[in-house]
């Protein structure tokens, strides 16, 4: 399957999600820097609803914001790069779906994982759940 051209136009949440990861990749390629902490996280914050906000992944773990804040910390350090590959995205009243090949970088290694997300928004337009369906090499450790 093709990649999707993320600047072709859709939905107004859709474009929040695609935002959201170039996000994500940019703070990702920060994370072997010195001084590489939480706070390096706000940026992707915005886009939240904080207070409500759970991230629920493969294996039904259930994050808050501090704990996928600091999931994605140690995730970061031990990562040499994440970058989205967009396959397919579909927004609904309140709800985006996002197909991904997520190209995770190790020890000089890229690895695919494809993965399907499900992001819920507030009336605000702010994500306040994520719930992450992954395909993963087997033995492999995943995306975010």
């Amino acid at each position: 399957m093709d990649a999707i051209d993320v600047r072709a136009p859709r939905g107004r949440l859709a474009a929040r999600v695609v935002d959201f990861c170039h996000t994500m990749e940019r703070i990702v390629a920060c994370g072997r820097e010195p001084g590489f902490s939480a706070n390096h996280w706000q940026p992707l914050a915005a886009y939240l609803d904080a207070e409500r906000f759970v991230r629920v992944g493969p294996f039904h773990d259930a994050l808050d914001w501090p704990a996928y804040e600091a999931f994605l910390t140690d995730w970061a350090r031990t990562s040499e790069g994440w970058r989205p590959v967009f396959k397919r995205i579909v927004e609904a009243p309140g709800i985006v779906f996002l197909e991904l090949d997520e190209m995770v970088t190790r020890n000089g290694q890229t690895t695919p994982f494809h993965s399907l997300s499900v992001y819920e928004f507030d009336e605000a337009g702010r994500i306040r759940r994520l719930d992450v369906y992954m395909q993963a090499p087997a033995g492999g450790e995943g995306g975010a």
